[in-house]
């Protein structure tokens, strides 16, 4: 049995916006594990660091906002969040819905024990 997956935390929306149509119908519908220059092939992440240079460019990162208004970032971060509207928050919903169906429905004890053995 193949493992399918409903989308959860509004991915039916925001996936397509990040990833494309394409790629985000892909992880959608095939559930596929990807790697991470799958991710960053995508534009799903804007980097992929090393673990052992991830600490320094983290502290690059912070320096960076070192000079920067907060107040200036954090609205501009809300404008950037509300130009979704009410939509996410619908895209929530009727991910919802759809996943209480699913896990009350027939195949989902067998769905879940082939995710619980999926390679990591």
């Amino acid at each position: 049995m193949g493992i399918g997956l409903v989308a959860t935390n509004a991915g039916t929306l925001l996936l397509p916006e990040v990833l494309g149509e394409t790629a985000a119908r892909e992880l959608l519908l095939t559930g596929a594990l990807r790697d991470a220059a799958w991710a960053r092939e995508n534009r799903f992440v804007a980097e992929v660091v090393a673990p052992d240079e991830l600490d320094g460019r983290v502290a690059e990162w912070a320096a960076w906002f070192d000079g920067v208004s907060r107040v200036a970032v954090a609205r501009t971060k809300a404008l950037l969040n509300a130009r979704l509207g009410d939509l996410v928050a619908a895209a929530m919903d009727r991910e919802e819905r759809a996943c209480i169906e699913l896990f009350a429905g027939p195949d989902a004890p067998a769905a879940l024990r082939a995710f619980a053995q999926r390679r990591r």
